[in-house]
């Protein structure tokens, strides 16, 4: 992100003594980020993110651009949004034949803005990067329908926010064929859950026709456990009898209670889906839904077991000790004792005087004591 932002002049400094750019502060640089990565990722060829380039993270040249990875709860609200743009246009390309397979041509180039097409044969993406100022850009028709981005579309004319990135799939719209009772095709089922909050399930659709733009609205009843998208998880469609696996890594507050409940709710969901019968939508709304709760547990469970032996108290258990214990209920091998007694004359007017000796053993000799016998 630090090569994008032009309040600094470090961004190309390798060393700490050279200065190194810090946190980028305004808009002004994540929208020229976003830029970028929609090039990225809606261009011909594989692309590659680096480690934190998904929201934004800044940094100098090699070495300085090797940071730790932040987790989510350690980003500002710049990246986080970044994030979840960058994220929506990796799945939208995840789902599109002609972001992945496409073939590109340049629509319309001016210095700050550029729309160019990606074409399959069987879709065709518009992609709009604008750097400027709001824009107005007229060549689409009603049959198109923005996918990514802000931008309006009425009729032949786009209005294009600025400093945006807009994609445009054409000829989107398709008249619907005459609708049957479909709401009991789509189910959720098969909810799978680990000991790390890893949660799954199977979108399936259980009839023999597909179904256009199927997905999954997830929601958690609880706001210190996060990991569902604030919208539903959409495909653009489910083969007759088909399933999709997802999935949701939770993430647990620390600051959540021990043994709280938490419930999951999983909706199955059909963009623009109605229950109308005169609607013109393609599909009735899916009416299956898959509810589970279980219970937060942050600690591990204690042995409240009274019969268990008492925790040993360690310390010298030896009463001759000099530093028995008398609280120790298990000997640690650390008793020290007095030193033994050193035994000789400790009169010292004796000619055997022994200076070292610390206990009279009886054998002092004085002058003239062979002459007294």
């Amino acid at each position: 992100a630090s090569r994008s932002d032009s309040g600094t002049g470090d961004a190309y400094n390798q060393w700490q003594e050279q200065g190194l750019p810090g946190q980028p502060g305004t808009d002004d640089t994540y929208d020229r980020v976003l830029q970028a990565y929609s090039w990225l990722l809606t261009t011909p060829g594989a692309p590659m993110l680096y480690y934190g380039d998904e929201y934004g993270e800044y940094g100098g040249a090699d070495p300085d651009n090797r940071h730790m990875y932040r987790d989510s709860t350690n980003w500002n609200d710049r990246e986080s949004a970044l994030f979840e743009k960058i994220s929506t246009l990796g799945r939208l390309r995840s789902e599109s034949l002609a972001l992945k397979q496409g073939i590109y041509s340049t629509r319309y180039s001016s210095p700050d803005l550029l729309i160019y097409d990606m074409s399959h044969d069987e879709q065709t993406m518009s992609i709009i990067l604008n750097r400027a100022s709001e824009s107005t850009y007229y060549g689409f028709d009603s049959d198109d329908i923005v996918r990514f981005g802000a931008a309006t579309l009425s009729g032949s004319e786009l209005l294009i926010p600025a400093n945006s990135v807009t994609v445009v799939e054409l000829d989107a719209v398709v008249q619907p064929p005459p609708r049957d009772e479909d709401s009991e095709c789509l189910i959720v089922h098969n909810f799978t859950i680990n000991e790390t909050y890893f949660v799954g399930i199977d979108l399936t659709n259980t009839c023999d026709k597909g179904i256009n733009y199927p997905g999954v609205n997830g929601s958690v009843d609880n706001s210190l456990v996060s990991g569902f998208y604030d919208d539903s998880e959409w495909f653009y469609m489910i083969g007759p009898n088909m399933s999709y696996r997802m999935g949701w890594q939770l993430t647990i507050n620390e600051t959540i209670a021990d043994n709280t409940t938490v419930t999951l709710t999983f909706a199955a969901t059909i963009l623009g889906c109605s229950d109308d019968d005169n609607s013109s939508q393609w599909h009735y709304c899916p009416t299956s839904t898959l509810n589970h709760s279980f219970t937060i547990n942050t600690f591990d469970d204690h042995d409240n077991d009274t019969d268990s032996e008492p925790t040993p108290i360690l310390g010298c258990t030896e009463s001759s000790a000099t530093n028995f214990d008398s609280s120790a209920t298990e000997d640690d091998g650390t008793c020290q004792y007095p030193p033994e007694p050193i035994l000789g004359c400790t009169n010292s007017t004796a000619t055997n005087f022994n200076v070292n000796a610390t206990e009279d053993d009886g054998t002092c000799q004085f002058a003239g004591d062979s002459e007294n016998d």
